[in-house]
């Protein structure tokens, strides 16, 4: 009988979010590089639209996802280390 080896550690995925950014800053972004590329002043670009919450950053959805693992999975512990 062949021997079988089994991995104490799994990294199987728990769960997973597509990230789709915002439509209108990316619009917004795509327009305020033209008006610099062609010199118009800051002041006379129009201003950076507030972002909306259905559309959440790539930060965000990484907090919710370890958030969930951790309500999930109460016996799993997630530390935090600081390199300096």
């Amino acid at each position: 009988m062949p021997k079988t080896s089994f991995r104490k550690n799994s990294d199987s995925p728990i769960g997973f979010f597509f990230y789709m950014p915002d439509p209108a800053l990316k619009q917004w972004d795509k327009e305020d590089k033209r008006l610099k590329k062609s010199g118009i002043a800051e002041k006379d670009r129009p201003i950076k639209p507030e972002r909306d919450s259905a559309y959440p950053t790539k930060t965000e959805i990484a907090l919710g996802l370890l958030k969930d693992l951790n309500s999930y999975n109460k016996c799993i512990t997630l530390c935090k280390y600081w390199l300096d």
